[in-house]
């Protein structure tokens, strides 16, 4: 099985929702990339998805897959990255100020760009009409944000995919991405 697709069929408030044990027992043990549909399906000429990424040890994995799976359709991908300079980030980088010219938002903002754009030519070569953008911000705040400027329909989203502890690396963001937030999801796994 290439895929798995499921659908939140709640009604009224809850129909954006994605719970149940059914549902979170998939997310969390499915070793295959996972579909999740959420609300009223919205039939446009543009299809518009949003991808982010978090240059993790295994976020070229994930891509390479998401490539191989070879979605048809897609018009637009935007690639979103976000980054905080959080008290740990500032004190790793303080010691090599001089190294990286002082400003450390400046050269962190920099470094992920390089990154994000080395995505986003990846995905071009791969015949992808793509855009992307790096925000200093929480990452479930930048890709609420690109999901709105983008007018993404679905967010693509990498996991990490362990075989032998199922479940054990769906991380922060991809939950709350599949609990909160009201659009469909595709969860990618290596």
């Amino acid at each position: 099985m290439d895929v798995l697709a499921l659908t939140a069929t709640h009604r009224g408030n809850w129909s954006a929702s994605f719970s149940g044990s059914t549902h979170c027992a998939c997310a969390l043990n499915c070793t295959t990339p996972l579909l999740v549909a959420k609300g009223e399906v919205k039939r446009t000429k543009e299809f518009s998805v949003v991808l982010a990424v978090d240059h993790s040890s295994t976020c070229q994995r994930w891509i390479d897959r998401f490539i191989e799976l070879a979605p048809k359709g897609i018009t637009k991908l935007h690639v979103v990255s976000a980054y905080q300079v959080d008290d740990e980030a500032a004190t790793a980088t303080h010691h090599n100020l001089a190294m990286i010219g002082g400003d450390v938002e400046r050269w962190l903002s920099e470094q992920i760009s390089d990154k994000t754009k080395a995505v986003a030519d990846r995905l071009i070569e791969a015949g992808f009409n793509v855009t992307f953008s790096v925000e200093e911000a929480p990452a479930v705040d930048a890709i609420r944000r690109a999901m709105q400027v983008h007018h993404g329909e679905l967010l693509v989203l990498g996991v990490h995919g362990n075989k032998q502890a199922p479940g054990s690396m769906l991380g922060s963001v991809a939950l709350h991405e599949l609990i909160a937030e009201p659009f469909p999801v595709f969860l990618v796994r290596p």
